[in-house]
Parts: structure tokens; sequence; C-alpha cells
């Protein structure tokens, strides 16, 4: 992978860049449970139109990340929706 430094970057040209960026909309919810959930995974993509994902796009397992351990028992979860069902409220 190339490295650079972000202090020798032309910053005309990146603003120009980043106004082309286009925002998507989403819905984002952190849930935190009593004792951890019973999955075998840290994260999950929900993609295309089946029903049983709901207005799920992906979930983390947040507590699961360096430093965001818990001392209390509980783990938290972060669940962000798709794009179309954010779009649809």
């Amino acid at each position: 992978p190339q490295r650079r430094d972000l202090r020798s970057g032309n910053l005309r040209d990146f603003a120009t860049s980043a106004r082309k960026i286009k925002n998507i909309r989403s819905l984002v919810a952190m849930v935190a449970f009593e004792s951890p959930l019973d999955v075998d995974f840290d994260g999950a993509q929900f993609v295309g139109d089946n029903v049983a994902h709901g207005a799920l796009g992906w979930v983390a397992r947040d507590s699961s990340k360096p430093g965001r351990g818990r001392s209390d028992g509980q783990e938290c979860w972060v669940l962000q929706s798709s794009p179309q069902a954010a779009a649809d409220i």
C-alpha cells in the first residue's frame, strides 16, 4: 500500500474531491445487553432484500473492539440501518 504524509497534500484538491462525496443517511443505535450474547461473530453485514433482516444494514459487537471492553459484564452492539430503510422514513 502507498503511504503519504497528509500534511504535504494539496488541500484544494482534497476539498474539491470531498465536496463530490454524496452522503447516505442511516439510522444508528447502540444497545447494551446485561450479559454477552451467545453468538460466534463480532459483526455482520446484511445485503439484499431479505425481509428477515428487516431494516438492518449491519451490526457490530462494540465491546469486542480494543479498549472498549466493559467491567460491568454488559455487552454493547451497534446496529445500523440499510440506506434504503433510512430513506423510507
